[in-house]
């Protein structure tokens, strides 16, 4: 037996209880205006003709960025990207999806924002839109709401603190979230030197797609957050240098990079290998090292390939033998080392049993500890003191000095 139809709920209750979202006003496609809007309660809003004097208006919705370019409002008024971006957030506000706070900060880390929220409250002119009085009441309900969204700017909220209070430990927790959410750790980095360099080692044409761009924003907003976040960006993952001359010059130009960085890799090729190899020996916080050999890493002679050539009738010149080799070995406190072929796209590659017995060779010497060697003391002081004081009494000291030197007279 079904139920009598006095027991089922009636629709009208249901619409009661669940009213519907008004509509989003649609443009007609003829005239390309806007319906008239239905009468508003009447609510008092900031008016200001000069900034200065307020008046009492009934308060309209604001328009979009979208809607104001359907009938080309931006190119009608001579509205910018700086007055665009400004009206999007401030609809943004008034729509409910950021804060106040928010949007008053966007506009205070902006000066260019700022002034062009300025240059809209003062100049936006409704009358460009002649006898619509529907389009001119929303443009002048958008000046009245840049009006109170750079009052709302100016005023800083008494609850809010600056990044620069917190401690350092909470800082760097915000900049390790910060770093980690933009890049993988163990991911691969370039890093460029601005300076420019007569190097004839070319630099690798098909780097990995992989490899992507990374959003250093934070670290360009002040000096002593600059300070603060490159060393730990250096310290996360593996940085790839194109050769040698690019290495010495970057290391010298950068120093956070220098005293910071923990994971390298770089192709032995080219005339400065042995100032490269000498200037990562004073890295003290650096415990990975990967090394590209080629053919071309024996191509610049040296003393010790013209003696052996006097006595060795070999043609071909063995990698004990290339340039920078006594530099390389004299690195230690090193975790991990490695060697590893060419890209051959890149360069010509050399055998197997030459690169297992360089790393061989590598791993005797470089994964030492520091204190196993009395020369190494010598490097162990920070960066600063070593572009400071040159050290007296080897080959590797009067070389960075050297290179230092020209450095500072370029």
């Amino acid at each position: 037996m079904s139920e009598s139809q006095d027991q089922l709920p009636q629709k009208e209750d249901l619409k009661a209880q669940f009213p519907s979202r008004v509509p989003a006003p649609v443009a007609d496609m003829e005239t390309a205006q806007f319906p008239a809007a239905a009468p508003l309660e009447a609510e008092v809003a900031p008016v200001a003709g000069d900034l200065g004097v307020l008046q009492a208006v009934p308060e309209a919705y604001a328009w979009s960025v979208y809607q104001l370019s359907l009938l080309q409002i931006p190119k009608r008024t001579g509205l910018n990207d700086n007055h665009i971006q400004v009206i999007k957030a401030v609809g943004d506000w008034k729509s409910g999806v950021i804060d106040s706070q928010t949007m008053g900060g966007m506009l205070r880390l902006s000066p260019r924002l700022m002034e062009a929220a300025l240059e809209i409250s003062k100049n936006l002119d409704p009358g460009v839109v002649g006898n619509d009085s529907f389009t001119a009441k929303r443009l002048l309900q958008v000046k009245f709401d840049c009006y109170e969204a750079v009052t709302i700017a100016a005023t800083r909220a008494p609850e809010t603190i600056t990044l620069m209070k917190f401690p350092p430990e909470i800082r760097r927790m915000i900049y390790s979230e910060y770093l980690t959410y933009n890049l993988y750790q163990e991911r691969p980095r370039f890093i460029r030197s601005t300076k420019s360099t007569d190097c004839r080692c070319g630099s690798p044409c098909n780097r990995p797609r992989r490899w992507y761009p990374v959003n250093l924003a934070l670290a360009f907003t002040s000096k002593q957050v600059s300070a603060e976040v490159l060393p730990m960006f250096y310290r996360l993952g593996p940085i790839v240098f194109s050769c040698p001359c690019e290495l010495v010059h970057t290391f010298v130009a950068n120093k956070f990079l220098r005293a910071n960085i923990k994971s390298v890799m770089v192709r032995w090729i080219g005339p400065e290998s042995d100032k490269a190899f000498a200037v990562l020996g004073t890295c003290r916080r650096l415990r990975k090292l990967r090394i590209c050999i080629s053919q071309g890493t024996t191509e610049y002679p040296t003393a010790r390939e013209a003696m052996m050539k006097t006595v060795s009738l070999g043609r071909k010149t063995r990698l004990c033998d290339a340039l920078g080799i006594d530099e390389l070995l004299r690195i230690r406190g090193l975790a991990k080392i490695r060697v590893s072929h060419v890209n051959p796209f890149w360069d010509e590659r050399r055998t197997e049993a030459e690169r297992l017995r360089l790393e061989m060779l590598l791993r005797q010497q470089c994964l030492k500890p520091k204190e196993d060697e009395g020369w190494v003391g010598e490097y162990q002081d920070d960066v600063t003191v070593v572009e400071e004081e040159s050290v007296e009494g080897s080959d590797t000291g009067s070389m960075l000095s050297e290179l230092l030197e020209e450095d500072i007279q370029a």
